[in-house]
């Protein structure tokens, strides 16, 4: 399959997933709400913290920091993974376009003055400039659940072939459960969240790649070479370091 097809297909299936997601949105919320899991969640503040912390970007700076220190590419590895977790930061942007308020944080209420799960009720660009700045209550996508997909994909690129990159993914998922069980947003802002985080890593990671390693190979082909030297060399060179970025095993 090539790239362009590939890239088609993944586009379609995320929205296809967060179009599933939405048609269950409602009724995921009510059931939080009435099997008590929401308030559950409210008295134990801790333990939400706890479950969604590997979606601040405190916990990704951290896991930079090591991957400094284990990645065969030290700095460079670290410096990816902070450049790759930029895009899940326009989330907030993407909140205020959207307009999408929490579940039951509309002022919108039944005949007994409970409020009303809305989650098709949009206030594109709420607040006007000033609303993207203290915008509250909105939901689309997640913010915590993009950043942890995110950083879970960047690690999954610096390690492909190790068992453990799942694990990233294990813990995204649980940031986007709690954000979920706390009635915190829809299940289509995490699913969205999902697509935005690990959407946004390879886009950074194509553009690093192809502008990175292109003036490289461009800046050795103009250089001097040594008497004797393959007029290739230059490119195998960039691509075995190419390769060192996309194959490189845990050390």
């Amino acid at each position: 399959m090539s790239s362009r097809r590939s890239l088609i297909f993944s586009a379609l299936a995320w929205l296809a997933a967060i179009a599933c997601a939405a048609l269950l949105d409602l009724r995921v919320a009510h059931w939080v709400r009435d099997s008590g899991l929401q308030q559950w969640m409210a008295s134990h503040r801790l333990v939400g913290e706890i479950i969604k912390s590997p979606g601040s970007f405190i916990f990704t700076l951290a896991v930079a920091l090591a991957v400094m220190f284990l990645h065969p590419l030290r700095w460079r590895a670290g410096g990816f993974l902070l450049l790759a977790t930029i895009v899940s930061g326009i989330n907030g942007l993407l909140k205020w376009v959207a307009g999408r308020t929490r579940p039951f944080k509309l002022a919108v209420y039944d005949l007994t003055g409970e409020p009303l799960a809305a989650p098709f009720v949009l206030s594109p660009f709420r607040g006007g400039i000033a609303g993207l700045l203290v915008g509250k209550n909105l939901c689309f996508p997640s913010g915590h659940a993009a950043l942890a997909f995110a950083t879970a994909a960047a690690l999954a690129m610096l390690w492909p072939r190790s068992p453990w990159r799942w694990g990233g993914y294990a813990l995204a998922s649980a940031v986007a459960a709690e954000r979920v069980a706390e009635n915190a947003h829809w299940l289509s802002d995490c699913v969205a969240a999902a697509a935005l985080g690990v959407g946004g890593v390879h886009l950074i990671h194509w553009a690093v790649t192809r502008l990175f390693f292109r003036e490289e190979e461009d800046r050795r082909s103009v250089g001097p070479r040594p008497s004797g030297a393959s007029e290739a060399a230059p490119a195998s060179e960039t691509a075995m370091r190419r390769a060192t970025v996309n194959e490189s095993s845990v050390p």
